[in-house]
């Protein structure tokens, strides 16, 4: 991401349409594409940018935007990738989000040796992983894209 280098980002003057498939790309999802690492406020961050169409650009939709934003960053866990900011424009939502650089745990599982010591790495994380369901658990906030091969 050119605009960002490494000095941290003011979101209030960024330009988010400088972001291309080619500064810093890291992957695509079902719903948008990631870029990272840059960072803001000291932070190392990854940016997921999600379009929207012009049927989820009305006021319904930002409605529901800001409710959701006031959920994804309330949300503080040590195993839970933390969502910094959320940024509504007309023709995207942007989600700065702590940046995890060992890729996804799909990446992760399908170069792992299987050895004991390895065993025991997959074990570790899903403990992780089921504290950090846990704790969205006891707010009653549900997780509806867990899988392995998310790297957003």
């Amino acid at each position: 991401m050119a605009a960002c280098g490494s000095a941290d980002v003011n979101f209030a003057n960024f330009d988010f349409d400088s972001v291309t498939i080619t500064d810093n790309y890291i992957d695509r999802g079902a719903f948008g594409e990631v870029y990272g690492p840059f960072t803001w406020n000291s932070i190392t961050c990854a940016l997921k940018r999600i379009w929207i169409s012009v049927e989820k650009s009305g006021e319904d939709f930002k409605v529901r935007v800001d409710a959701k934003r006031h959920i994804w960053t309330s949300v503080k866990h040590t195993h839970l990738i933390e969502i910094l900011n959320v940024i509504l424009l007309p023709k995207a939502l942007y989600i700065v989000m702590e940046y995890a650089s060992g890729g996804s745990l799909r990446h992760l599982l399908d170069n792992l040796d299987v050895t004991a010591h390895r065993q025991m790495d997959v074990l570790n994380w899903s403990s992780q992983i089921a504290e950090g369901m846990l704790y969205l658990h006891d707010k009653n906030i549900v997780h509806r894209d867990l899988k392995s091969n998310n790297s957003e």
